[in-house]
């Protein structure tokens, strides 16, 4: 007799068969007098069977498993206080998930990164889960209002990622005689004036110079937007002539635009910007022979241009000067001082 014939006649035995059949009756009994309908494999007539469980031992059989099943919730509720005692002292007491490393990477040439790390100074302390990433970009933002964009990523266990994105430059301009760029919040940021941009010479007579610091917004953003957008409508409408450079006078909120061939051109900030560029256009295309020969078109006044020929520029200018009260901004002159070397003097010979 082979394996596969030993199997068979295993299970085709009788008593193996109503042994394991009345073992199977113990355990899945139901309650107590119960009914139960048990179909026959051959003859599939149904009959019922009242089984009375006081002579059965399933209490006892089900009393050893509940023990059983208590004894297991206990031991995983000693586990989970454990794992949550050493997530509390690790979170609070532990300085394991504290800053240790910060990295700052700027996308940029604007921002200064020797002020960002003197921003973020005080996190380094902290734990890196209750470290908030609206508090840093505050405080970057705080230090240098020329940030546009802050991204933070935990790097666990203790180190923050930071990156910088700063605003666009748009302008040069020049005060107290040191090189700025104009980024498009009116931030000022210190840099070597870029031949690409356009200069905006700033003219306020309230404005005390020394008192501007390096990375702060000094005027109302939105007349950057409306400077940057002048610019762009003057070389679209007027054709064949540059810009030299912008005038802002902050008092007033007006914008002076200075052409390559010398013709100033007078905006108001807070007039219609469409009827004066209209007016404008009008007059150009009016007076394009002479358009060379014009010193000076104030468009601010409503239905109404005033223009001054270069016939009497020196007139011009000095009512210029009269009305705004300003000095044409220029580069200052350095110049070498021949210096003298004391107690030193030439050898002579006897």
């Amino acid at each position: 007799m082979n394996f596969f014939d030993k199997i068979k006649h295993k299970f085709n035995n009788k008593k193996f068969k109503k042994y394991h059949r009345a073992k199977r009756n113990k355990i899945f009994l139901k309650p107590e007098t119960s009914t139960f309908i048990k179909k026959r494999k051959k003859k599939f007539s149904n009959f019922k069977i009242n089984f009375n469980l006081k002579d059965l031992s399933l209490k006892d059989y089900y009393d050893k498993y509940h023990n059983k099943e208590k004894n297991h919730y206990s031991y995983y509720f000693f586990v989970w206080i454990i794992l949550i005692s050493l997530s509390i002292y690790s979170l609070f007491f532990s300085d394991y998930f504290n800053v240790k490393n910060i990295l700052i990477t700027p996308k940029d040439e604007f921002t200064n990164v020797d002020i960002s790390y003197k921003a973020v100074g005080d996190f380094r302390v902290k734990s890196i889960f209750f470290i908030s990433k609206v508090d840093i970009e505050k405080k970057l933002k705080k230090y240098q209002n020329n940030i546009k964009n802050v991204k933070i990523k935990r790097l666990f266990p203790n180190t923050l990622r930071i990156d910088l994105e700063s605003y666009k430059a748009i302008f040069n301009t020049n005060i107290e005689w040191s090189n700025y760029f104009i980024l498009r919040n009116w931030s000022l940021v210190p840099f070597e004036k870029n031949q690409k941009l356009l200069t905006v010479d700033i003219f306020d007579k309230e404005l005390n110079y020394k008192w501007i610091l390096d990375y702060k917004i000094i005027f109302k953003e939105s007349y950057i937007y409306l400077i940057k957008y002048l610019e762009t409508a003057v070389l679209e409408n007027i054709a064949n002539v540059g810009i030299e450079k912008i005038r802002y006078f902050v008092l007033e909120r007006e914008a002076h635009i200075v052409l390559k061939n010398n013709t100033i051109l007078i905006f108001s900030l807070d007039d219609s910007m469409k009827e004066q560029l209209e007016k404008l256009v009008l007059f150009y295309l009016n007076n394009k022979k002479q358009f060379d020969n014009i010193f000076y078109i104030d468009l601010k006044f409503s239905k109404k241009i005033i223009f001054c020929p270069v016939a009497k520029q020196i007139e011009c200018k000095k009512n210029l000067k009269d009305i705004y009260d300003f000095v044409e901004k220029k580069p200052k002159k350095i110049e070498k001082e021949n210096k003298v070397e004391k107690n030193k003097f030439p050898k002579i010979k006897l």
